[in-house]
């Protein structure tokens, strides 16, 4: 599956938050390690302090996981855009 269709389902809101159901899914998924070394960190930290509804505010740890946990609604005018940021990121891989 795509991080692309992995980050439409973290959009899904619960009172203007994300779901530590589905930020476990993207945060585990190969291109969001790709994207940044935070994410093994990231969801232990979440799970340690039982964080089942996390802002995006606390996901911005770094560039990469403040880029995959954006609101595309507000930050990003359309999905090339998006692409585009995310590929013109400076990662461990490049």
């Amino acid at each position: 599956m795509r991080l692309s269709t992995y980050k439409l389902l973290v959009i899904q809101r619960v009172q203007r938050d994300i779901v530590l159901q589905y930020v476990r899914a993207v945060l585990r998924h190969p291109y969001s390690l790709f994207l940044s070394d935070n994410c093994t960190e990231q969801l232990r930290t979440l799970e340690e302090h039982h964080t089942y509804y996390p802002s995006r505010q606390e996901m911005a740890v770094d560039e990469g996981l403040t880029l995959i946990f954006a609101n595309l609604e507000e930050g990003v005018a359309d999905v090339q855009t998006y692409h585009a940021k995310i590929g013109g990121l400076d990662t461990k891989y490049a």
